[in-house]
């Protein structure tokens, strides 16, 4: 008799357990889920704004009377950084909404006045991997190419800007602190 009452107690036991079981792996699956998020919101950084900061110096894409000028200075999005790294300066200053057409995600254009500073804070495309920064000097270094530089994502802070300066005819990033 004991057997019996003991196999009937196993039973109905398994059962009434059994749906608490298995609504158990969705909350397992919903826990997984909810900690992937909150690791993800901790450890990757989201950048939704773009921040740069453009500096210049006094001597600024001066002319052959040494008269510093002012300087335009493009800021493209990009998907993909190919085809900006390997266009021609020309190809650049006339038509760079072509050269770039299948990566370009956004581009805006700043004036920069010798020994002052513009901004640029613009929302950052979903899909940007890069920020390129083009300064259309009178006469640009072709040779090291120090008229343009690169950003990954990556480099890009939401909360504080990335600060570029405009020095004689270069473009250089100052080191993050």
């Amino acid at each position: 008799m004991m057997p019996n009452n003991f196999q009937r107690l196993t039973r109905g036991t398994a059962l009434l357990l059994l749906p608490l079981l298995i609504s158990s792996c969705g909350l397992t699956q919903r826990v997984g889920n909810g900690a992937s998020a909150v690791a993800s919101a901790v450890f990757y950084r989201k950048i939704d704004t773009l921040h740069l900061k453009l500096t210049s110096r006094a001597a600024l894409n001066s002319n052959e009377g040494g008269e510093a000028l002012p300087t335009v200075v493009r800021v493209y999005q990009l998907k993909d950084r190919k085809t900006f790294d390997t266009a021609s300066y020309a190809a650049l200053l006339k038509q760079d909404n072509s050269v770039l057409a299948a990566d370009l995600l956004d581009r805006q254009v700043v004036q920069v006045m010798p020994d002052a500073e513009a901004t640029v804070a613009v929302p950052l495309h979903a899909d940007a991997k890069f920020v390129a920064v083009v300064a259309l000097f009178m006469a640009p270094d072709a040779t090291n190419n120090t008229w343009r530089l690169v950003l990954e994502r990556n480099d890009l802070d939401d909360s504080k800007d990335r600060i570029v300066e405009l020095n004689d005819n270069r473009l250089q990033l100052r080191k993050s602190q």
